[in-house]
């Protein structure tokens, strides 16, 4: 089966959030790049890029966000909010 799209819903406030995007690389397991967007607050989508290299005690996860220009406002709260789930992901896999 080849998925390249993805859809998950966020509940915030008793109010479903979707989070959407398409798959644009996929270079396991170094790179992975996507687009992100939430169709019920705005048109437009980012891209984001996921690089992993490996580090003499395990490895390093840069995340990258190309944000539309219109969005800068909302810097602060989306590197919180990648933040939060890289944290979270960080205590699953260790």
């Amino acid at each position: 089966m080849h998925v390249s799209g993805f859809s998950f819903v966020d509940l915030r406030d008793g109010e479903e959030i979707d989070h959407c995007g398409n798959y644009l690389e996929l270079y396991h397991p170094h790179r992975l790049a996507f687009t992100w967007a939430i169709p019920e607050k705005s048109s437009g989508e980012d891209r984001v890029m996921v690089d992993i290299a490996e580090t003499d005690t395990g490895s390093k996860l840069t995340l990258t966000v190309e944000m539309d220009p219109n969005w800068t406002e909302y810097i602060p709260q989306t590197e919180k909010a990648w933040s939060i789930m890289l944290d979270a992901m960080e205590k699953i896999v260790k």
